[in-house]
């Protein structure tokens, strides 16, 4: 048994590697790697993607968070328990957006100084 879920193992592994091998495209010897932030070639413009990104990943989290944290309102029926539990749901969504708004006015602040100090030391 042991022997067949390692074979099964080995043709998921092989069937995965087939749209790498499949799609290669011929670049004539050197690899093509493309950007997968965008058009930028800016550090501070790579920083600000991937903060976008966790803004609107930890956005759509917290909009979940906040309607699962309602349902469980509506549904408690006053038990204390599940009240208390949905208000932390409640919490928790809210510390996450104001975490991830924090984070994306300390780097716009730490970007704008970088560059106001490379600007001024030219």
């Amino acid at each position: 048994m042991k022997s067949l879920s390692r074979i099964q193992i080995g043709l998921y592994m092989v069937l995965l590697s087939f749209p790498t091998i499949l799609l290669a495209q011929n670049t004539g010897g050197r690899p093509i790697i493309e950007n997968p932030l965008g058009k930028t070639n800016d550090l501070f413009a790579y920083i600000n993607s991937i903060i976008d990104a966790a803004l609107k990943l930890g956005a759509i989290v917290a909009v979940i968070a906040i309607i699962i944290a309602g349902f469980m309102f509506v549904t408690a029926q006053g038990d204390e328990k599940k009240l208390e539990t949905a208000k932390r749901i409640l919490l928790y969504a809210a510390i996450g957006m104001v975490i991830l708004l924090g984070a994306r006015a300390i780097s716009a602040v730490i970007i704008n100084t970088v560059t106001n100090v490379d600007n001024a030391s030219r």
